[in-house]
């Protein structure tokens, strides 16, 4: 249990990176957000197809980790000198960790696409520099 105190700081700057990487998208498809909205798409649509990509994200990175985790058990095992194995329990524990990280990291991300103006988001061009809806 000592050894795992590293655990809540891990899954934070996961959730950072999660957010981070979906707030870029989301910037990034402002245009297409904008014209889903002018055509009739509700704030609820937006949100859920936000959250909805960024649960993707977060659970191919997590089905790579865990098949990286696999298949490096036994070479780590015999570099360290000691058995290493995949905690099953924990696995599933670190899946549930991985879900609900990535739906809080959504959804701030998710309420900005949704609750932006779409004449403005149409207006907006994808630029290094922070589109004015998302300064607001």
């Amino acid at each position: 249990m000592i050894r795992e105190l590293g655990f809540p700081s891990r899954r934070a700057l996961a959730g950072i990176n999660l957010s981070n990487l979906t707030l870029v998208g989301v910037i990034r498809q402002a245009r297409f957000i904008g014209i889903r909205r002018a055509v009739g798409a509700g704030r609820l649509d937006i949100a859920l197809e936000t959250v909805k990509n960024s649960l993707k994200v977060a659970a191919v990175g997590g089905l790579l980790g865990l098949g990286a985790s696999f298949v490096l058990q036994k070479p780590l095992s015999s570099i360290i000198g000691q058995p290493c194995w995949v905690n099953l329990g924990g696995a599933a524990l670190g899946a549930g960790a991985l879900v609900l990280v990535a739906f809080i990291a959504a959804s701030y991300s998710a309420w900005r696409a949704a609750s932006a103006q779409p004449v403005v988001m149409v207006r907006v061009r994808p630029c290094a520099s922070c589109p004015p809806w998302a300064r607001t």
